[in-house]
């Protein structure tokens, strides 16, 4: 990896971690984990686009929150927790939520916050199936998480028409 996709994965994890930085929040929950392979992943898939640096920023960065926000939800459970900790946790993932509609309505693109919608709702409706598997067939579970796990950057990279990505994809642990 060349050092220029280097600095520019540390800037926008950097505005990332500027952007979900909250003192309230960072003294009862953890603070989110950023996927660097992830935005590597996103950035690569707008490679030759006519896009400024900026907005490569906003759009990644704007995926990324939505990830984050996801698995922000995910990490609220009964066990061994208190009430207050499941509830900032669920405020959590709600205030990532809202930072990435801020970031969406910067970039003036309508049809791509309609595709990133799409992708997660696609996550959701992947996380039922999860819930509700049987335990029968393993293979569809690796297949429904693969999916629950790659929605949002198989949306944004269709989104972007980056089709050597996502064929590159189906063929690996993504989807």
């Amino acid at each position: 990896m060349s050092y220029q996709r280097e600095q520019q994965i540390a800037a926008i994890k950097q505005a990332i971690e500027e952007e979900v930085a909250h003192d309230y929040l960072n003294q009862f929950i953890d603070a989110p984990y950023i996927d660097e392979d992830r935005i590597l992943l996103l950035i690569s898939s707008l490679a030759g686009q006519p896009y400024t640096e900026h907005e490569v920023k906003q759009f990644v960065a704007t995926a990324m929150l939505i990830q984050i926000a996801l698995d922000t939800h995910e990490k609220v459970t009964n066990a061994n927790e208190n009430q207050k900790s499941r509830q900032l946790t669920v405020l959590a993932g709600d205030y990532f939520s809202s930072l990435y509609y801020k970031l969406l309505a910067g970039v003036h693109n309508v049809r791509l916050v309609g595709i990133l919608a799409e992708g997660i709702k696609s996550v959701n409706e992947y996380k039922v199936m999860l819930y509700q598997f049987d335990n029968s067939d393993a293979e569809t579970f690796v297949g429904h998480l693969k999916k629950t796990e790659s929605a949002i950057i198989t949306k944004f990279m269709q989104f972007f028409g980056s089709q050597p990505l996502i064929r590159l994809k189906r063929g690996t642990a993504f989807v």
